[in-house]
Parts: structure tokens; C-alpha cells; sequence
């Protein structure tokens, strides 16, 4: 599982690790990749809102995520991230290419926003997959005609979160870590209930941007 679970537990505990450089290289001595900047990003596709503020330090941004409709479907298992997540974009695609209540096609937005469940131990117990829903079908949202599949309508919220490029999916516990210990190092208050993860992928590009994310509380 790449979400990690010992600065969670740290900072239950009060404990504040040790300072160390965040933009230095990889502990296994390879050269990360760098993100994709947003803006770059959103030139090609429609981009969920968001804001950046003021307060972002180093190694990590701060951003405002305005309320917004996001069409959903949970992660069935937990114990193969892999075929969940596989399944669960095959089933928000079919929504956007017509499978909903009105028949149309829906453009394809950026990210791909994963949110992820943790139990009093801070172990991983559930996941659900997002598709941003675009601006043009915020106020009348066609329903999904697949059960499993949901329309929620996130509030307004406040994030921090780092980002990294590349391929290299155990990075994600990694960057997890990294940004745990600045949330620790500069006391900020955040939602302990669970963490989000997002995917930015341009077509026939693959992968170009990742960003763990946590809530401000």
C-alpha cells in the first residue's frame, strides 16, 4: 500500500522529526522526476478549480479547492489496487462517453483524484475514484445509469499537497512521508480522516503529474 502511515502515527504521539531537505535526491540515488506544472497541464485539458494561496512554504502548496460536482465510484478492493483502480476509470469513462441519464458525451477532465480511508490505526480500509465534472454540466449533471457509479458534490476545501513527475509509483509513500513531516515541522491542522492522491495525465502522454494531498481541518 503507498499510503503512509508513520507520520500519521507520529503526530498522534506529538513527536516532530528532525528537519532535512525535500528538494534534495532520492534515498535510493535516483533522479526524480519533475511534475508537470499545472498551468502546462491545463492549456490541453479542463482542470478541476483551484486557487493557489499565499501560505505555501517550502516543499509543499497551498491551495483552495472551490466546491464542485464530482462523478465517483468506490474502489471494490483494497487488497489489489491495481484491478480496482483499473475497473473503477473503466467505469467513470463509460459514464462520460454516455452511459448517464441524458445520453451525451462528456469531455474528459484533469485529475484523476483518488480518496483514501484509514481506520484508528491508520491502516488503509477504503478508496474512491473521481472524475472532475466539467464546467458545462456542473449545474444540470446527467445521472450515472451504473449503480456503482455517484455524483457528490464536494464543499469548498483547503489543501496541501506535493508533487512529483515520472512513472514511479512507490514515490507516492515516499512523497506521503515528506510532506507528513513538514505538516509536523510547521504545526499545521489537517484532516486526519483520510488522505487523496491525483493523477494528471494528458492522452498519449501517460502520467506527467502526481500530487499527495491532505485537508486542512
Amino acid at each position: 500500500l503507498f499510503v503512509s502511515k508513520q507520520w500519521y502515527q507520529r503526530r498522534v504521539r506529538g513527536e516532530h522529526p528532525p528537519h532535512r531537505d525535500h528538494h534534495g535526491p532520492r534515498r535510493d540515488g535516483r533522479k526524480c522526476s519533475k511534475p508537470v506544472p499545472l498551468e502546462v497541464l491545463c492549456e490541453h485539458l479542463e482542470c478541476a478549480p483551484f486557487q493557489k494561496m499565499n501560505s505555501s512554504g517550502c516543499g509543499y502548496e497551498t491551495r483552495m479547492i472551490p466546491g464542485a460536482k464530482w462523478v465517483g465510484t468506490r474502489l471494490e478492493d483494497i487488497s489489489d489496487l491495481e484491478r480496482s483502480g483499473r475497473l473503477g476509470f473503466w467505469k467513470l469513462f463509460r459514464y462520460i462517453s454516455g452511459a448517464n441519464s441524458d445520453g451525451v458525451k462528456i469531455n474528459m477532465t484533469i485529475p484523476v483524484l483518488y480518496q483514501w480511508f484509514m481506520d484508528e490505526n491508520y491502516s488503509l480500509t477504503g478508496g474512491q475514484m473521481f472524475f472532475y465534472v466539467p464546467a458545462e454540466y456542473q449545474e444540470n449533471t446527467p445521472e450515472p445509469l451504473d449503480d456503482s457509479v455517484f455524483i457528490d458534490e464536494f464543499d469548498d476545501a483547503v489543501i496541501y499537497n506535493r508533487a512529483f513527475g515520472g512513472n514511479d509509483m512507490d514515490q507516492y509513500e515516499k512523497e506521503f512521508e515528506r510532506l507528513g513531516e513538514i505538516i509536523e515541522r510547521e504545526d499545521l491542522s489537517v484532516d486526519l480522516r483520510f488522505v487523496m492522491t491525483a493523477e494528471y495525465t494528458r492522452p498519449e502522454r501517460g502520467p506527467q503529474r502526481h500530487e499527495v494531498i491532505v485537508v486542512a481541518a
